[in-house]
């Protein structure tokens, strides 16, 4: 086991001590879920990605080249879209986190939170 910190995916404690997500990019904790992504392993074909819109279900997405992989993506309340990529093979599951890009300020056009109550 490594003893090397990897901050990956920050966090902070909240009032109930539960680690809480922060934004990788401005550290606000106002983080909102917008998408789940999972592609079929190795060359078969399939892609099922749950957003605002529902859940997709695509027998022609291409295959992740290897083991499953599965993507979490969010934005914050300044607009920052980010997601967390995780990938099996061979054993060993890897993480690593893709910032995209500054979303549009307008709540209308830009991703929306998915299973909000």
């Amino acid at each position: 086991m490594s003893n090397t910190p990897h901050n990956i995916i920050p966090t902070k404690a909240n009032l109930n001590g539960e680690q809480q997500m922060l934004c990788p990019v401005c550290g606000w904790d106002y983080v909102h879920p917008i998408g789940i992504d999972c592609w079929s392993p190795g060359s078969a074909k399939g892609h099922v990605k749950i957003d605002d819109n529902g859940i997709h279900i695509s027998a022609d997405g291409a295959g992740s080249g290897r083991g499953v992989r599965f993507a979490f993506s969010f934005t914050c309340e300044a607009g920052h879209l980010f997601s967390y990529d995780m990938q099996f093979h061979k054993g060993n599951t890897t993480v690593k986190r893709l910032v995209n890009q500054i979303s549009t300020s307008d709540t209308d056009n830009g991703p929306r939170t998915i299973w909000r109550d």
